[in-house]
């Protein structure tokens, strides 16, 4: 194993966002001066500048957005924000399993929005007064319907034989662009699997570790799957952070990619669509959170090159980019002089890549 990992642009081209921080600003101004009802177009407007246009009426006051498989629809009055998103019908039987379930998840993972049973159908609802659409607490409690919404749904479905209220509209590649990502989809796998193997040989399981959970999230940024690879790749990231020796995460990761080199094309290009959506399951981040984010890993690099540990240095700083890229939305043109980071260093040796990802690094902790 003498060269780095290599990199791919992802397949539906840059994740990040433009000018964010601008339009969060702008939310939270209009807040502050107590212009409710702005501060509710406002935050539409920083998740999607497109979407009142798109999905509110000519009064902008009622809005029927798309995401994933349910339709939020918010209604402003002149005293409350109302919010009530279709769910899933409920199965003529398993009923009582299902709404167990329910109550386990309105009592111990939703914070803000419930669950609703009404006429056999399933809704997140809730009614915030005008004067308290605070814009991080709008923010979260959109977050909490979708990201609920499209972890619960194929769940509900497959275990409960739930049904679904609104069929999500999936924009699919043609099939020679999606063998295409398949056979680069399973180049991937074959370096994740080779990287954790090396690893293991040489007992470094720590390193080991981190190896497999940069090859999870790079195929989570190339290929942005839904469905069953997303959450396959969910649960073997948590699995990486259990409290178990690291020797064993490895061969719990080496079992993932093996099982994933296995996967047929039918079967990943069902898991390969684009879909509409309102809240990305990343959270946005600004400079200062991108800065805090990178920077213990980016000193311990610094640290590592200077002692000509190159090899270490090139994991803590993949692993730096790609969690970020994992758990954030960023600025696009981060994530540009990231990538160019990331290209630059492709397949290169230990060194080079280490002094071209730190290169990349150091603009973004440079950035005001």
């Amino acid at each position: 194993m003498n060269n780095s990992y290599i990199f791919e642009k992802p397949i539906g081209g840059l994740i990040g966002l433009t000018d964010f921080t601008d339009r969060w600003q702008i939310t939270l101004d209009s807040h502050n001066k107590k212009q409710y009802r702005d501060t509710i177009l406002n935050l539409l407007n920083y998740l999607d500048p497109d979407v009142i246009k798109k999905c509110g009426n000519k009064k902008c006051d009622e809005f029927n957005i798309p995401h994933g498989s349910i339709i939020i629809n918010m209604k402003i009055t002149d005293k409350d924000l109302e919010i009530n998103a279709p769910f899933l019908s409920i199965p003529d039987k398993k009923v009582n399993a299902l709404l167990r379930q329910l109550a386990e998840i309105n009592f111990s993972v939703l914070f803000l929005t419930q669950i609703v049973l009404e006429e056999e159908r399933l809704y997140f609802r809730i009614k915030v007064p005008l004067q308290l659409c605070e814009p991080y607490k709008l923010y979260d409690i959109l977050y909490e319907i979708c990201i609920n919404a499209d972890h619960y749904d194929d769940l509900f479905i497959e275990k409960f034989e739930a049904q679904r209220i609104y069929t999500p509209k999936f924009i699919r590649y043609g099939e020679k662009e999606s063998k295409s990502f398949y056979d680069s989809f399973l180049v991937h796998i074959k370096e994740s699997i080779d990287c954790l193997e090396y690893f293991r040989e040489k007992r470094w399981f720590d390193i080991g570790v981190e190896s497999g959970m940069i090859s999870m999230m790079k195929i989570d940024y190339i290929f942005s799957p839904q469905g069953f690879l997303r959450t396959e790749i969910e649960k073997a990231m948590n699995d990486s952070y259990a409290k178990i020796p690291p020797a064993e995460k490895v061969e719990n990761q080496l079992k993932f990619f093996k099982d994933f080199s296995t996967i047929t094309f039918e079967k990943f290009s069902e898991s390969i669509y684009k879909t509409e959506f309102l809240i990305s399951v990343r959270r946005h981040a600004s400079i200062p959170v991108i800065k805090k984010q990178l920077e213990n890993y980016y000193y311990n690099a610094e640290k590592d090159i200077a002692a000509k540990g190159y090899l270490s240095a090139v994991i803590f700083l993949l692993y730096d980019i790609y969690n970020l890229y994992y758990r954030y939305l960023i600025p696009k043109n981060i994530e540009e002089t990231l990538n160019q980071g990331l290209k630059n260093s492709s397949g290169k040796d230990w060194k080079t890549a280490a002094d071209e990802l730190f290169k990349a690094m150091s603009k973004v902790m440079n950035t005001q």
